[in-house]
């Protein structure tokens, strides 16, 4: 995340994509910092845990419980007092920040705020997102290589021959939910003709709690680094992607609407 006071770059480096979007008024929830923000609403006493040696420096250890069963432990550093590393943990899923350069005394440089796509020829991510239905349908479909949440490894090229369905979703999105029972009985009632699969880019236990919970079956691939995302463009959840036997993109559609996914279906001759 970068941001010089007027504008906010969510820079994805491996992808070499970004997105942009007018800066909030005041301290945004985008940044690491915010979090620090709400330290004064500590419920019960804070404590110290421990002293450990964090990115070269002596720090103190520190547990402070939160609101609604959140722990936050900070590593602040015995010389300067900057928080060196902060770890937020949620029960569920959690969260570490690290600071590799703290300093006092020293004036930024105005260009470490601002960021030009043009340097490394990056592409607007929300543009591709928007341009993948008519770039990537007809095209071979990306190829990766990810692994479910019984750790077997998935080579979507080794799929070839049998249509495949992707569906991305997360815990978080009210709309997967909404959408996954339609899913799961695609996955049950047309697995010999349809290999389907759950995509999550989130921590792998999140992802296999909502399923086992609800009862779901289908095989879902932990996709933690946005391979696929990346090489799917998505900007919105959830996102259908349908593959043909001959391994090209016959249908993607953000979002979900079932009469759309059917008439690919039967174009693709599962029906």
């Amino acid at each position: 995340m970068i941001a010089d006071g007027v504008s906010e770059w969510e820079v994805y480096p491996e992808a070499n994509e970004y997105r942009t979007h007018p800066q909030a008024k005041g301290l945004f929830t985008g940044s690491p910092l915010y979090s620090y923000a709400l330290l004064d609403g500590i419920h019960g006493d804070p404590g110290i845990v421990g002293h450990d040696d964090t990115q070269g420096a002596d720090c103190t250890v520190v547990r402070i419980a939160m609101q609604q069963g959140v722990t936050e432990q900070l590593w602040i550093d015995d010389s300067t007092h900057f928080i060196r590393k902060g770890v937020s943990d949620e029960g569920k899923s959690k969260e570490e920040i690290g600071f590799t350069a703290a300093r006092i005394g020293q004036a930024a440089s105005p260009d470490a705020f601002t960021y030009d796509p043009a340097v490394t020829r990056a592409k607007n991510r929300v543009e591709l997102a928007h341009a993948a239905p008519e770039t990537l349908i007809g095209k071979a479909a990306p190829d990766f290589t990810l692994h479910d949440l019984d750790g077997r490894t998935v080579h979507l090229s080794e799929l070839r021959g049998k249509p495949v369905l992707l569906d991305f979703w997360a815990t978080w999105c009210a709309y997967c939910r909404e959408a996954l029972p339609s899913i799961e009985l695609l996955h049950r009632s047309l697995k010999d003709k349809l290999a389907v699969f759950g995509v999550d880019n989130e921590e792998a236990e999140l992802a296999r709690e909502y399923p086992q919970k609800n009862g779901y079956t289908l095989p879902d691939l932990v996709d933690r680094k946005s391979q696929a995302v990346n090489l799917y463009h998505l900007v919105g959840w959830p996102t259908t992607v349908l593959i043909d036997r001959d391994g090209k993109v016959a249908f993607y559609e953000e979002g979900f609407e079932s009469e759309k996914l059917r008439d690919a279906l039967r174009s693709v001759g599962v029906w």
